[in-house]
Formats: C-alpha cells, sequence, structure tokens
C-alpha cells in the first residue's frame, strides 16, 4: 500500500532539466517487449536527467537481464516473487528525491517528459502520469471508455516525489496522496491481437500478484455486463458486451485464488 508520510512542502522546486532521477521497472520473461520499451525511455528523458536505470527481474527464464545490461540498465533480482514483491524491491531501492517508474509492455507516450513532471515539481501533486490504451482492438476501446468514466492510477508511466510515499505491499493507493492523471499523454500497452490471449494473460497477471481484493472483484464483476452494454454502445464495439463480463470473471477467479493462496 502507498501511505502519505510527513511530507513537506519544499521551497525550492528543480527543473526539470536540472533535476536527477532514478528509474525503475519491473520485468518477468520480458526479452521480446524489452528493446522498444527501454529504446522509447532513451528517446523521452534526456540522459543527463537519469541517476540510475534499474530493473527488478521476477526470476525470468529468458534473456530479459541481458537485454536490459545491453541498454545500460542495473539489474536486481526481486526479492520475493510476483509483482507486488518486485514493486516493493523497486521502490525500496530508489536515492534520488524524484523517480519514475514504468512497465515492461509499456511504450511511452513522446510527450511524457515533457508534460508528467512538472505537475509534481509545481508541488500541486506527489504522483502524476499519463493513460494507457491497450493495442489489442477490444480492450483499446475498453481502455477508452474506462478512462473517460473515471480516474485510473497506474504505475506503468508514474512519475513521484520519493518523500511522499512508502510501499508496504506494492499497490498504491491514489486516495492517500496527491495524484494526478493527465489524460493528455497517452501511451501504448503492448498487447496480443488474440483477445482471448489478453484475458489469458490478465487471469496470470492477477494470480502472479496474489490479490486479495476479492468483495472488489465480485461487485465489478457483477455489474460488468450492464457496465459492458454501456461501453459497447458508446464505443461502437458490440465484442465488449462478451468481452468485459469474461475478463472480469476471470479476474476474479484469479483473486480468489490469491485469497486461498495467502491463508495457507
Amino acid at each position: 500500500m502507498v501511505h502519505e508520510v510527513g511530507y513537506m512542502e519544499s521551497t525550492h522546486r528543480p527543473e526539470a532539466k536540472s533535476m536527477k532521477l532514478d528509474i525503475v521497472m519491473w520485468t518477468k520473461n520480458s526479452s521480446k517487449l524489452l528493446p522498444v520499451v527501454l529504446s522509447r525511455i532513451e528517446q523521452v528523458i534526456p540522459e543527463s536527467n537519469i541517476h540510475e536505470k534499474r530493473i527488478i527481474d521476477d526470476w525470468s527464464s529468458d534473456d530479459t537481464l541481458d537485454v536490459a545490461k545491453d541498454h545500460g540498465w542495473s539489474v536486481m533480482l526481486n526479492y520475493g516473487r510476483g509483482v507486488n514483491a518486485a514493486i516493493k524491491t523497486a521502490f525500496s531501492t530508489i536515492q534520488t528525491e524524484y523517480f519514475a517508474s514504468f512497465e515492461h509492455d509499456v511504450i511511452v507516450s513522446k510527450d511524457w517528459w515533457q508534460k508528467i513532471p512538472r505537475w509534481v515539481l509545481s508541488g500541486k501533486y506527489e504522483v502524476a502520469q499519463g493513460i494507457r490504451y491497450s493495442t489489442n482492438r477490444v480492450f483499446h476501446e475498453i481502455d477508452v471508455f474506462a478512462n473517460e468514466r473515471q480516474k485510473i492510477v497506474s504505475l506503468d508511466n508514474t512519475f513521484y516525489h520519493t518523500k511522499a510515499i512508502t510501499v508496504s505491499k506494492g499497490s498504491p493507493d491514489a486516495t492517500r496522496i496527491r495524484w494526478f492523471v493527465d489524460r493528455s499523454v497517452i501511451s501504448e500497452h503492448v498487447k496480443p491481437k488474440s483477445t482471448l490471449k489478453v484475458m489469458q494473460h490478465d487471469y496470470r497477471i492477477h494470480v502472479a500478484c496474489h490479490s486479495t481484493e476479492v468483495y472488489r472483484s465480485f461487485r465489478i464483476a457483477l455489474t460488468s455486463p450492464l457496465v459492458s452494454l454501456i461501453a459497447s454502445w458508446k464505443r461502437k464495439c458490440p465484442l465488449i458486451t462478451l468481452v468485459y463480463p469474461l475478463d472480469r470473471i476471470m479476474i476474479l477467479a484469479a483473486n480468489l485464488k490469491g485469497k486461498i493462496a495467502s491463508m495457507c
């Protein structure tokens, strides 16, 4: 969980051009996507602003570590297992006043550096991020609909004031800190063309996260048929009526599995 701590307003507001920050990312068998994801980060964030680029790897069996090193990233193995443990490990390594986190399947927007850090550097917010849309056709429409309806927080293209947060379980709680979502900054969330494979991926990720948010998942799954009807009508995509409820049911099943595993 991300908690608000004794955050004091600084009288000094650094310019983005003079700031040094750590960048972290968590990976798991990411070698196929990693070259394009890391290359985009290199294009977007000036090397002169980077203190250290660090990847926390969740014991990959492919050549993820070699790819990361080839791009100049230092590599650490996850202290535990799973995504939440990797996030906690990554956040524990930060040495700079500000830092950023990205995920291995998100190609960050080209205007991310110009637009996102300024929200935090101004002192108005403690965390800022853009949004991301899936490259899968159906899930792209679901993402657009979801982001139009509500503020969706994520850690995959996100900039932080380090002193404003601590992490115990690797999950953000945007209600406890000043968190801004800039919907004008849109990154690509790389997903398979097969919608079924995307749903299978969602299931595996939620199992790997060892999530215990069963009640919330149940509530979302219960309302998903109605939400899918509204989304399919607004986005002119009839497949949403089938895909969205099935995906939410699979996520509920994954979270139930995580809950059972946490009790054993």
